[in-house]
């Protein structure tokens, strides 16, 4: 699973987007891992210039340890929840983002309660409902959203669509609402 937030420097409230990393909670110039009961959550910064920074979330599941005590054998070898969004991102959210979710910043407090310009990729959601439930759920938080569906196979069209969908969000709030808006409690 993975989940992208980006930031670019909006003058004169954000010079340097880099400070994204304050108000997170983690350094741009290191990795930071956090062992979770099933796997691994990883923090990084795929960009970090003073133009524009974007942090990502990527959690590995272990599959020994979503299998284990399970008596439906087939869900340990037909199973998206390695790759798609889930509860599962929720609790490395709230493992990996805690401070920045309760909306403090020790170094940068002004910041933390500045709206700001956000951009979040989910490369892969699940929604049997369809477009319009996710929709509903954040255009009436302030977010336009950038939705795509791929074909489940380009040589059977037939087949139709996935459930699956690549969301873009772009909304201007504060971090902790943005992550509080992401986050299922």
């Amino acid at each position: 699973m993975l989940l992208t937030l980006s930031v670019a420097a909006q003058p004169p409230l954000l010079t340097d987007a880099r400070e994204l990393g304050f108000v997170l909670h983690k350094n741009p110039a290191t990795l930071f891992q956090r062992e979770l009961t099933f796997g691994t959550a990883s923090v990084f910064y795929p960009e970090a210039t003073p133009e524009q920074t974007t942090a990502a979330l990527l959690v590995e599941l272990d599959p020994i340890r979503l299998v284990r005590g399970r008596a439906d054998s087939l869900f340990q070898y037909v199973c998206d929840r390695p790759y798609v969004a889930s509860s599962f991102l929720c609790v490395a959210l709230s493992e990996c983002f805690s401070t920045a979710l309760s909306g403090r910043c020790k170094e940068r407090p002004s910041l933390a309660t500045t709206p700001l310009e956000f951009t979040v990729t989910l490369p892969t959601l699940a929604c049997d409902a369809g477009e319009s439930l996710i929709r509903r759920l954040l255009e009436p938080l302030g977010y336009t959203l950038t939705l795509t569906r791929p074909i489940l196979d380009t040589h059977f069209p037939e087949w139709g669509y996935s459930n699956l969908y690549t969301v873009v969000l772009c909304g201007h709030h504060t971090l902790h609402d943005l992550l509080s808006h992401l986050y299922v409690r």
